[in-house]
């Protein structure tokens, strides 16, 4: 590959796996589209922090999941999950398997294999996550159309609409507004659980406008006067 293709993995390490004991896989392929998705659903898009701490054996989470895998199946096209769930390369982590003892010539488990397998076989009962509430799946991928869409009319903040039947988390939201870049699913926008039918709507505030533009007539800069705003929502 040329190493162009290459610019997005050193930047997600960097800013999503920087305190992980040992640093999860991330192909040269991953799009700058993930980056953004993975700021707003980093409990779905990031591999967990527990998914790269080794066992007594020298062996991660997804290694045994590898191994089970490849007790199962022959040939068959490798999941995209042994990088996006587990973090590891799946071709470079077999020679590793294979030079520790836990895989044959064959790709199939050994003695030493199928032990490992059996010592941790809960990372396999835990595998398939629960499934999404599809409401939640389906608001959240309007929240993110809706972000997207403020941003590219240049749009700075949002506020927060809570719908007539909303609880009593959603009805305190109700009318604060947010800096986009701060929106979080959950935190400050929708959805904030399970059936939440709120929305979100940009934000102007007539004084503020006039603030900002006699601020600038006094020599403000566009700098200082993001430092201002963003003191305001800490």
């Amino acid at each position: 590959l040329d190493s162009t293709e290459d610019v997005n993995s050193p930047k997600i390490i960097k800013e999503f796996y920087a305190d992980y004991p040992e640093k999860p896989y991330v192909s040269p392929t991953r799009k700058e589209e993930w980056i953004e998705q993975a700021k707003l659903f980093k409990k779905t898009m990031l591999v967990p922090k527990s998914m790269m701490k080794r066992f007594s054996d020298g062996l991660l989470p997804g290694h045994i999941y590898m191994l089970h895998w490849l007790k199962k199946y022959t040939n068959k096209s490798v999941p995209a999950y042994f990088e996006y769930k587990y973090g590891i390369d799946f071709e470079k982590e077999k020679c590793f398997l294979i030079e520790q003892g836990f895989l044959n010539e064959s790709l199939k488990p050994t003695d030493q294999g199928e032990m490992a397998i059996k010592k941790h076989y809960d990372i396999i009962e835990n595998h398939n996550p629960p499934k999404p509430d599809p409401s939640i799946e389906g608001i959240s991928k309007r929240i993110l159309a809706q972000r997207n869409n403020l941003i590219k009319n240049g749009c700075k903040e949002y506020v927060y609409i809570a719908s007539k039947t909303s609880c009593d988390i959603c009805k305190k939201l109700d009318g604060k507004h947010f800096l986009i870049s701060d929106l979080q699913m959950g935190l400050n926008a929708p959805p904030m659980h399970e059936g939440c039918r709120c929305a979100i709507a940009p934000y102007a505030d007539r004084e503020e406008y006039e603030t900002k533009v006699e601020f600038f007539l006094n020599g403000g800069t566009i700098k200082e006067w993001d430092k201002l705003k963003r003191r305001k929502y800490r």
